[in-house]
C-alpha cells in the first residue's frame, strides 16, 4: 500500500500535527501542554510520544544516514538533552539536505521526514 506524504499509518492526524507534538516536546513541553495546544486528546499526544520516544535511536540514526546522503560534507550532528531531541534534530537536518540538494521548496519538512523514515515515525512500541 502507497501512502501520500502527509499520512501517517494507522493515525488519524497528519505529520505535521504529530511533527509540532514532536518539536514540541523534544522542547521539554509534556503531553498535556501540547494536547491542548494542539487542542488533540492527551492520551493520543501521550501515545505519540511514548512510541516516538521508543523509536527514538531508529529516528535518529535514519535522520542521520539520510542527511550525510543527501550532503556529503556535513559534519557531526551536536548531542542534543534526550534521545527524542536528537532524533527530530537529526530528521530535521535530513529534511533540509533534501530541500537544498533535491530542491524541494515548499514541500512540508514533516512530510520530507515521513518519508525518511518510511512512515514509521510513530513506529516505537510492538504490537500487544
Amino acid at each position: 500500500m502507497v501512502l501520500v506524504a502527509w499520512c501517517l499509518p494507522r493515525r488519524r492526524d497528519s505529520v505535521e500535527t504529530v511533527g509540532a507534538a514532536l518539536v514540541m516536546a523534544a522542547n521539554g513541553s509534556g503531553h498535556r501542554t501540547i494536547a491542548a495546544k494542539l487542542e488533540r486528546p492527551e492520551s493520543t499526544v501521550r501515545n505519540w510520544l511514548r512510541r516516538a520516544r521508543a523509536g527514538a535511536e531508529r529516528l535518529r540514526r535514519a535522520g542521520v544516514v539520510a542527511a550525510h546522503e543527501l550532503d556529503c560534507s556535513r559534519g557531526p550532528m551536536k548531542p542534543r538533552a534526550t534521545p527524542l531531541a536528537e532524533a527530530v534534530d537529526a530528521l530535521g537536518c535530513a529534511a533540509r539536505a533534501a530541500v537544498l540538494r533535491l530542491g524541494l521548496v515548499g514541500v512540508s519538512p514533516w512530510r520530507i521526514i515521513a518519508m525518511v523514515s518510511h512512515g514509521e515515525l510513530l513506529a516505537g512500541l510492538p504490537a500487544g
